[in-house]
């Protein structure tokens, strides 16, 4: 049950509990409060006036470190292979799942789903799709390079779009690159399948790459500019 106390809102829930417990949120700073089943909206009121200093910086906190960027739910859009989709955000009560139906991103949702459950559904959405991609690029260059993995797999990456394990000739693809245009995801694989050959980035890597594709370097600037 949600009531406004000195202009802030709470979420007031009961429980058979002995003591109060009171939450500010990110990523929005909302409030929740758990009291004891018996306690009187008195009580409540009353501890609520007590803490509204409290709250109200914690708040402030919360908010001015929060980036509204990464917040999903505060786009109308989302990048997916170097392109922006509109999202359509569906009611429901279940867990936050998110589609793509050729034309948007659907995310449903209930309406105070955290962020991390949002932040959660489109990533599963981002490593199906990449999936898919990297399940035909992968392939098409182990055949123009003649040089083949033994098994590649997506994870999130800070500071790299790809690794190679050449003893094991593993390839690991960053999740971010579902949000990059293909022709980055192609310099990318390109990049993990020739340190199959040579392990070190010498003027042989290069020739290498540039072998197979003459501007990646370009494509190298152009995606680390973002990174």
């Amino acid at each position: 049950m949600k009531r406004i106390y000195f202009g802030i809102t709470v979420e007031v829930i009961k429980k058979r509990i002995k003591n109060l417990h009171l939450y500010v949120l990110p990523p929005e700073g909302n409030v929740r409060l758990t009291v004891p089943v018996s306690l009187s909206d008195e009580s409540i009121e009353k501890f609520i006036y007590e803490k509204r200093k409290w709250i109200e910086e914690k708040q402030a906190e919360i908010r001015s470190r929060r980036n509204p960027e990464r917040d999903i739910c505060e786009k109308n859009t989302v990048l997916l292979f170097g392109a922006s989709y509109p999202v359509v955000y569906i009611p429901s009560s279940g867990k936050p799942k998110a589609f793509f139906d050729g034309k948007s991103i659907i995310l449903t949702l209930s309406q105070d789903a955290p962020f991390g459950e949002k932040e959660k559904a489109l990533n599963e959405l981002y490593r199906q799709l990449l999936h898919e991609k990297l399940e035909k690029h992968i392939p098409l260059w182990e055949n123009i390079t003649g040089l083949y993995c033994n098994e590649w797999r997506i994870k999130n990456m800070k500071t790299r779009w790809g690794t190679c394990n050449t003893s094991d000739k593993r390839i690991w693809m960053n999740l971010a690159l579902a949000k990059k245009n293909v022709s980055y995801i192609d310099y990318v694989i390109l990049h993990e399948l020739c340190h199959l050959k040579y392990a070190d980035h010498s003027e042989r890597f290069t020739s290498l790459m540039a072998s197979f594709m003459p501007d990646w370097q370009k494509r190298k600037k152009a995606l680390n500019s973002d990174m």
